[in-house]
């Protein structure tokens, strides 16, 4: 779990340091702009924010099955879960011949 929490420190960390130059090259580029024409036009732009809302993990990554806050409580439900679906599809291939014999052949 500290895992994962380093990885989205830093993924908030490289986050920030993008943002951060996109506003230093915006700077950059609207210093440059030398007509009134040209700055009106930067100015009448939506803002990012706008464009492009911030979105939630569920939108992004869509519903957990366990939800995460299960797999955040019990750390073991999602591996557990595996296990038992797995034990299950054994299970029922191995069923599978038998119930073909007691059906009474071979499907023919």
């Amino acid at each position: 779990m500290a895992q994962t929490q380093i990885a989205a420190i830093e993924a908030k960390a490289i986050t920030q340091i993008e943002v951060s130059c996109l506003n230093a090259q915006t700077q950059l580029a609207l210093a440059g702009l030398s007509s009134e024409a040209a700055r009106g036009f930067i100015d009448k732009l939506p803002a990012i924010e706008k464009l492009m809302p911030k979105l939630t993990f569920a939108e992004v990554a869509g519903e957990a099955d366990p939800p995460i806050a299960e797999q955040l409580i019990s750390s073991n439900a999602l591996r557990q879960r595996r296990y038992r679906e797995r034990q299950k599809a054994l299970r029922d291939v191995t069923d599978a011949p038998a119930l073909r014999d007691a059906e009474g052949g071979d499907g023919e």
